[in-house]
């Protein structure tokens, strides 16, 4: 509770001292209905009908506020308005009667919490907000308040926590976004890793073609065989796609020369280790 409040509840109360309290109670509220007022102003541009060409216009012209009040009154009466009786016109203030003429609010719980601590809850999370105004514990730790401890605080010792609070939050958060990025780049370079992996795994099993031992068994030389019959199937495709003519540059000439001399290679190289297959027919 606010200082006045608390005294009137701590005492035998006084007409002076209710009047007070009324009185803090209507000053307290008034930025919500501020805020409410200017809200319902500027998304219905009414300041037109005042005779103003923009929002700031009327700010400046017709308001003793800043436009940073403004729009902080704005943003206090949206954040709030399912705490005293929700959207739509709402109407906070009653007229209690009696020579005072005292405006007495419907819903006393955010005139009980104060401008200045307002002013800071708006920038909690919506998780944080609902608990607290639940009366529910918020934070953890040494950082853990409600309600109830915020209002018994001076308000400038409220605002000092709230930041605190949203200062710690934030951190969380980026934390969480920092280990969010590394944990993607580790997956990244996870992937990079395998790639290589089975790029040597793959240069491996060329090197063993070329210079491992040879097959023994029947069964690994038909899938070597195999493998030489798809590798130059896919050769024969690929030089038929090539498509080399005579037009085309000399450099793609002097490739495919190089490859009828690899064949060359080949077709002697079958000759002298299957020579028992060439068996001359004269």
């Amino acid at each position: 509770m606010n200082k006045v409040v608390a005294t009137t509840q701590e005492t035998a109360a006084t007409p002076r001292m209710e009047l007070a309290a009324k009185l803090h109670a209507q000053a307290a509220f008034g930025v919500f209905i501020m805020g409410q007022a200017i809200k319902r102003i500027h998304d219905d541009r009414l300041y037109v009908e005042l005779g103003c060409n923009s929002f700031k216009e009327y700010i400046l012209e017709m308001t003793t506020i800043s436009r940073s009040q403004a729009y902080l009154s704005i943003k206090i009466a949206e954040r709030f308005e399912s705490y005293a009786g929700g959207p739509g016109g709402v109407q906070p203030l009653e007229l209690t009667g009696g020579d005072n003429g005292v405006f007495q609010p419907l819903d006393t719980l955010l005139s009980d919490i104060g401008p200045r601590r307002l002013s800071e809850m708006i920038n909690l999370d919506d998780s944080d907000l609902a608990d607290l105004m639940d009366g529910n514990i918020v934070g953890e730790g040494a950082d853990r308040f409600t309600l109830e401890e915020l209002m018994s605080m001076k308000a400038s010792e409220a605002a000092a926590k709230l930041k605190e609070h949203k200062k710690k939050t934030r951190g969380e958060i980026q934390r969480l976004e920092e280990d969010n990025l590394k944990l993607k780049s580790e997956a990244g370079n996870k992937d990079e890793e395998i790639e290589r992996l089975q790029k040597d795994l793959e240069d491996f099993k060329d090197l063993d073609l070329l210079y491992g031992p040879k097959a023994t068994k029947t069964a690994s030389k038909r899938i070597l065989l195999d493998k030489a019959d798809a590798v130059l199937d896919l050769f024969r495709q690929a030089l038929a796609q090539a498509d080399v003519v005579k037009k085309d540059p000399a450099a793609l000439h002097e490739k495919v020369a190089a490859l009828h001399k690899k064949l060359d290679m080949v077709a002697t190289l079958m000759r002298q280790s299957y020579a028992f297959l060439f068996v001359d027919a004269s």
